[in-house]
């Protein structure tokens, strides 16, 4: 800083030094980092300035959830909408004087309850029929859709016991993919596996 007299003289020049407070929220979840699809998630924020709301946005759905703190400064949010994989979620507060905070962007990890995947036999030649077998992880599963080397989606009921059998017959060489997923009763579906396996050389 430096000041101008009248005549266009400078004074000289003078620092002054301050500090600003972050006022970021601090996220805690009561699972850490990682969650399991469909079953919700919760976080707690602690706000980084007194503040009357937070507001948290779900990477999955977009959609922002304002919530109004506790007298301790906390707010709780639930989240019951994400994808499996990596998520996130963008917390900031907003002073009594409409100030925004620093946004804070909280990763987790949901579970994507893929099914397991079983081929009989462990490998053969082109035109020998393969059977796979589907188990579930997602609980309650009710159904299978899969597909074999990126071509039409096939969804079939699941067992009794949940799992799931098809027999499929190669007509090419080399690697080939068996892509599946399983959908519950309340119509929850989980992640994707790519299954990879071997058909070799007739004869």
């Amino acid at each position: 800083m430096r000041s101008v007299d009248r005549a266009g003289n400078s004074s000289e020049p003078r620092t002054y030094r301050f500090w600003v407070r972050d006022d970021t929220p601090t996220v805690t979840s009561p699972t850490g980092q990682e969650g399991v699809l469909g079953e919700p998630s919760g976080s707690t924020s602690r706000r980084g300035r007194p503040a009357p709301s937070a507001t948290a946005t779900n990477s999955t759905t977009g959609r922002s959830r304002p919530s109004r703190p506790n007298p301790d400064g906390t707010a709780a949010i639930t989240v019951d909408e994400v994808d499996p994989g990596f998520n996130w979620l963008v917390v900031w507060s907003i002073s009594a004087g409409g100030l925004r905070s620093t946004e804070n962007r909280f990763f987790f990890y949901v579970d994507p309850q893929a099914p397991v995947v079983w081929q009989s036999p462990e490998s053969g030649p082109v035109g020998v029929p393969i059977e796979f077998t589907f188990q579930p992880v997602l609980a309650g599963t009710v159904s299978y859709t899969y597909q074999v080397d990126y071509g039409e989606w096939v969804t079939m009921p699941a067992g009794p016991d949940g799992t799931a059998t098809v027999t499929v017959t190669p007509t090419e060489p080399g690697w080939r993919t068996m892509s599946v997923f399983s959908t519950n009763a309340a119509g929850l579906s989980s992640g994707r596996v790519d299954y990879t396996f071997i058909v070799d050389e007739a004869g």
